[in-house]
């Protein structure tokens, strides 16, 4: 790993780390990897959504409707990286299973949205709609 301090620039960093030999991963190796840390990280944010979503519906005040707008802002951020990272992959030579997965993950609907303002509406409609 590649230590940053002031001595150093990003582009050395990157030198440091095509010199020493990091282990050259399969495509196949990257989306399993991938796909693992995605499990894990997608759980923590649809729990913290869950939270939110359920402390504002239980109990409709604005401080819990703003935590529930935001928790669902940062979920969308997520999902445009996740959909980011798997438009990333040339998933030609994988499996069909896996090909499946990442082609899910790259979309991104109404997260792909870039104006926060649009975005917090979208989700604060939705909260009001659905309860």
């Amino acid at each position: 790993m590649c230590i940053m301090n002031a001595d150093f620039r990003p582009f050395w960093c990157i030198v440091v780390v095509l010199v020493t030999g990091i282990r050259a991963d399969t495509v196949k190796d990257r989306v399993v990897a991938f796909l693992e840390e995605y499990n894990v990280q997608a759980a923590a944010v649809a729990y913290e959504a869950v939270e939110a979503e359920w402390a504002y519906v239980t109990n409709i005040t604005e401080e819990n409707r703003l935590r529930s707008v935001n928790v669902s802002l940062r979920q969308s951020q997520f999902t445009q990286e996740v959909a980011k990272k798997a438009k990333s992959f040339n998933v030609t030579s994988l499996p069909t299973e896996m090909q499946r997965q990442i082609s899910v993950m790259a979309i991104q609907g109404t997260d792909a949205m870039k104006n926060e303002t649009k975005l917090s509406r979208v989700t604060f409609n939705s909260l009001f709609l659905n309860y």
